[in-house]
């Protein structure tokens, strides 16, 4: 299988709001600053919903027409999450698994089609797309935990017994930088009116 090399594209992200975000924002903040991974703070909160081709600056006026066309038929979507998970594939990552929402597929499926079209979308590295909050992760990581520091991690965090609730009411497209004045090329509302 060939290498993905996630330098090379851009993201369309979901920013989660309310009790969902702060709280990853916690967590985040206090297992980055007790394990010293990130020499800035650590990568903004998000949940990925898509890979595009890194685009031209001729192209982006099509793709923002595409995702605002099909954005504007979805009202903001509520998620919850219970637990954490860790990939140790490809980048060492410790998540928050966000729980399968049928709207949120919905969106992600229909923002694809409408990508594909284009000619946009990049083909996924997995075969079930997972949607999930990265908490940690190599990723803009100044000193990336070892194998076994990362599995101990992963094997002290624990799961939930109520969900962590939150809103989906943006998304945006990224490119795969840190600070946000290079990383947020556009952003899109999800604002549909209820009848």
């Amino acid at each position: 299988m060939k290498h993905y090399d996630w330098k090379k594209h851009m993201y369309l992200v979901a920013i989660p709001s309310g009790e969902l975000f702060e709280e990853a924002v916690r967590i985040q903040k206090l297992l980055s600053d007790s394990l010293k991974i990130y020499k800035e703070s650590p990568p903004t909160i998000h949940i990925t919903i898509s890979a595009v081709k890194m685009l031209e600056k001729e192209e982006l006026g099509i793709f923002d027409r595409c995702v605002k066309q099909v954005v504007a038929n979805f009202n903001p979507i509520k998620i919850e999450s219970y637990c954490f998970d860790c990939f140790t594939k490809p980048h060492n990552s410790l998540i928050l698994k966000i729980e399968d929402d049928e709207r949120l597929r919905q969106l992600q499926n229909s923002l694809e089609q409408a990508l594909d079209n284009q000619g946009f979308l990049v083909p996924p590295s997995v075969d079930k797309w997972i949607f999930h909050i990265t908490i940690l992760s190599e990723i803009f990581a100044s000193t990336p935990l070892e194998k076994d520091e990362f599995l101990k991690v992963c094997q002290r965090v624990s799961l939930r017994e109520t969900p962590i609730r939150g809103v989906i009411k943006r998304l945006e497209l990224w490119k795969p930088e840190l600070e946000k004045e290079k990383r947020v090329v556009s952003k899109y509302i999800l604002d549909q009116k209820p009848d």
